[in-house]
């Protein structure tokens, strides 16, 4: 049997490992991020950014990136002070959602300053159409007349309309 030898620094010969066999498929957004534009920085990110974005949200996640974690501190790079103030008041929530993560950290500081790395929301947002109101069936409108009060009233009447529209056009 052949093995596969790769010479070492020290002359020192060593066995060229093979990669593990997959239990199961990748997801393709961890296979990218592997092979993305971080693996050239000169400091990756201390945990991957799929963990930062699971627990901060796509939208926070466009706007902050971590860029440190030394002796329990995370550092965070956001884009403005003012999402450096709202990440603040959340750091404690965003602690525990690290911590569930397997991210170990007591405390955030933030730094202002651009993101460098690029992520991903892990949904794209996609605008929707309007949809014009559908009149109310016969027993729902007697039934919303009921209400005394006239601006609860025509909310009701409004959401029931716009929620059968859309119903409706769901059906097609």
């Amino acid at each position: 049997m052949r093995c596969n030898v790769l010479p070492t620094a020290f002359n020192r010969v060593k066995k060229a490992r093979r990669r593990s066999k997959l239990g199961a498929p990748e997801r393709i957004d961890t296979v990218v991020v592997r092979a993305g534009e971080q693996r050239f920085s000169p400091k990756p990110p201390p945990f991957p950014l799929e963990i930062w974005r699971d627990c901060v949200g796509a939208a926070v996640a466009r706007k902050s990136e971590p860029i440190a974690l030394e002796r329990g501190e995370l550092l965070v790079r956001v884009q403005s002070s003012a999402w450096a103030q709202e990440l603040s008041l959340l750091s404690i929530t965003l602690l525990k959602r690290l911590a569930s993560a397997g991210v170990v950290a007591e405390k955030m500081r933030f730094r202002v300053g651009q993101p460098s790395y690029s992520v991903r929301p892990s949904i794209e947002m996609v605008p929707r159409p309007i949809i014009e109101g559908a009149k109310l069936d016969e027993p729902l409108a007697i039934a919303i007349s009921n209400v005394a009060d006239d601006g609860l009233r025509k909310a009701i009447i409004e959401a029931a309309s716009l929620n059968l529209a859309w119903q409706r056009s769901q059906k097609k």
